[in-house]
């Protein structure tokens, strides 16, 4: 048993409206059915271990307005349905409580400990023996209160393979060198030994974001949000549905 409040440090800098459909979250958009089903279809072959994708970590980019946060909502939600454990963190700049680093390791913690209830004693102690973990960086809080724990959890009880991490919006976050160390500290969460993590990150393709992925050595598999992926048919698509429904309605 945890002692009472024993976590509390973590619970008080969740930032909660980040939580898949916790409300509140002026950006909070999916795709519209039957759109970007080829990108979409990409990640969960991906995230089902294709053996012609590679890596255990992905990155979806493209231009402002590109669709990146609707594909990484949708692919949040259809997780659960498809028996798959996943949590998430969505950066937003115009939002006080989610444009920095400081809430996004003690929110994945919150959601995976409701995956996981097993690691609350593991992330107890971690707390007893470093009461300032909170005030680490970044890296070092990935260690401690993520890695560590499922690590130590998948040797005592049942974890369910893949766990995966949705990180959107990088590019929101509000330090450059910030965002590089989140990449990093991402990166050797999936990089650990025996690792159950898949890792999405999604953002701008920004020039910094782009040398620290250069810079990783390992396999990332990557999708740009271009003309390829004919986001046309799409709108024509939508359009078309909506132009239905109206005439249903008149």
């Amino acid at each position: 048993m945890v002692p009472d409040g024993k976590l509390d440090r973590l619970l008080a800098i969740v930032a909660s409206n980040v939580i898949l459909n916790a409300g509140g979250r002026a950006d909070e958009v999916r795709c519209y059915p039957g759109t970007r089903e080829e990108v979409i279809g990409k990640v969960e072959r991906w995230i089902d271990g294709d053996e012609l994708l590679k890596g255990w970590m992905m990155w979806l980019s493209g231009p402002a307005g590109a669709g990146k946060s609707a594909i990484s909502q949708t692919v949040a939600e259809r997780c659960p349905k498809r028996g798959l454990h996943a949590t998430n963190f969505f950066f937003f700049r115009g939002d006080a409580t989610r444009n920095h680093t400081q809430p996004l390791v003690a929110t994945l913690v919150y959601q995976l400990r409701r995956l996981y209830p097993t690691i609350d004693v593991i992330l107890a102690e971690c707390l007893t023996a470093n009461p300032l973990i909170c005030n680490a960086s970044v890296e070092e809080q990935f260690e401690q209160l993520i890695s560590s724990p499922i690590h130590m959890a998948q040797h005592s009880s049942s974890i369910h393979c893949p766990i995966i991490l949705i990180v959107d919006g990088l590019d929101e976050c509000n330090d450059e060198r910030k965002q590089e160390k989140i990449l990093l500290a991402l990166h050797a969460l999936v990089e650990a030994d025996n690792s159950p993590f898949r890792v999405l990150v999604a953002s701008r393709s920004e020039h910094h974001l782009v040398m620290t992925f250069n810079n990783i050595g390992t396999p990332v598999e990557s999708i740009f949000l271009d003309s390829e992926y004919r986001p046309q048919d799409d709108i024509h698509r939508f359009v078309i549905t909506k132009f239905q429904c109206w005439k249903v309605m008149i």
